[in-house]
């Protein structure tokens, strides 16, 4: 199971990145999304922390550290 977590540094294009611990674009500080299994899930609980700034919370973000979209997981097999 990964875990989640989001750059709560919206100074680094934080509060919308959601990655895993695993991905190679997390950001150094990242805070933990509990019970997240997938990254679905991790958006849900995300907005429950108040981890986003953007109001009305939007499924949708354009940041690079949302890994687990299939552009980030292309660009991370070709490196």
């Amino acid at each position: 199971m990964s875990k989640y977590g989001y750059n709560p540094n919206p100074a680094e294009h934080g509060k919308h990145e959601i990655h895993t611990y695993a991905c190679s674009h997390k950001p150094d500080e990242m805070v933990e999304i509990p019970g997240a299994t997938s990254p679905e899930e991790a958006l849900e609980n995300a907005k429950f922390l108040d981890a986003f700034s953007v109001k009305p919370y939007k499924k949708e973000f354009d940041g690079c550290g949302f890994c687990c979209k299939e552009i980030h997981k292309e660009k991370n097999r070709n490196q």
